[in-house]
């Protein structure tokens, strides 16, 4: 009799089984082709870039869903997406008030699903599935408030950059001369020679070529670069920490050298909220 996985359980599935190590060519050609689609999305206009975004939030919803069934966890798939869905085309319509009803509105929804399962089942159809909104879905949906607001393609095409910028920095010097470990219970290959890198590389581009496009002065480069270099990392850990208590190495297939999408936007994720605050909120941003 096949054993089935309990909650929670640390067994590897099928995505994260194979163990083998990623081809560092593969990755800078796919990330090219990544840059290159994004980059025209964001020429083509905001609702382009929308488009491409929501695109790659649901995909990686979905196969953080996939990965949290093969654990052994009961989420309920379809409410999930489509609450996903409404929350990402609601904040781009409506703004703020849309993200206050994508956080609220799935918890009763969620509850009369769990009508329909066992008992024993329903504390992991409402945590799961939750957790595939918010952590996804809802966070992003601050990366579309930002792009909605003045200056919104060149904010979010600064916040990706940025982004970009710091993984690079972080894996490509890192590899050559770090040796000692930041995370290394949650994520080995991270260093603190790769960490200051991966700062340095993303503040001195910022600072010496934001200052030519509106809205940024070399001072909103200085400040908005390191705080991105500070989230950055710690998104990469918080998907790290998430894949390791599920005993996957990636969150999925699709993207040659990178893994799956989570896996390619998991500190813009992260990124996403912080960007608002201090943009908008904070006012940082003219």
């Amino acid at each position: 009799m096949t054993q089935v996985p309990q909650e929670g359980s640390r067994q590897p599935t099928a995505a994260g089984a194979a163990g083998r190590p990623r081809s560092v060519w593969m990755a800078i050609v796919t990330g090219l082709l990544l840059a290159v689609v994004v980059v025209g999305t964001l020429l083509a206009g905001k609702l382009a870039f929308f488009v491409l975004a929501f695109i790659v939030v649901i995909i990686a919803q979905a196969e953080l869903y996939a990965v949290l069934k093969a654990a052994g966890f009961a989420p309920a798939v379809l409410v999930g997406l489509i609450c996903g869905s409404v929350t990402l085309i609601g904040a781009y319509r409506e703004g703020v008030p849309a993200l206050a009803l994508g956080l609220a509105l799935p918890l009763p929804l969620l509850l009369l699903w769990g009508l329909t399962v066992p008992i024993e089942r329903v504390r992991s159809v409402v945590s799961s599935t939750y957790l595939g909104i918010v952590y996804g879905p809802l966070l992003v949906g601050f990366a579309i408030l930002v792009l909605r607001g003045p200056n919104g393609l060149v904010l979010i095409a600064t916040v990706i950059g940025m982004t970009a910028f710091h993984d690079a920095g972080a894996y490509l010097i890192g590899r050559k001369i770090g040796r000692h470990q930041f995370a290394p219970r949650t994520s080995p290959g991270k260093t603190w020679e790769g960490l200051a890198a991966g700062t340095l590389v993303t503040v001195a581009a910022s600072v010496a070529f934001l200052p030519l496009i509106e809205p940024f002065d070399a001072w909103l480069a200085l400040r908005l670069s390191l705080v991105i270099s500070v989230t950055t990392p710690l998104g990469d850990l918080a998907e790290s920490l998430i894949k390791r208590d599920l005993g996957v190495k990636d969150m999925g297939t699709l993207m040659p050298g990178h893994g799956g999408f989570f896996d390619r936007i998991d500190a813009i994720i992260f990124n996403a909220p912080v960007a608002y605050l201090v943009l908008h909120v904070l006012e940082w941003a003219p």
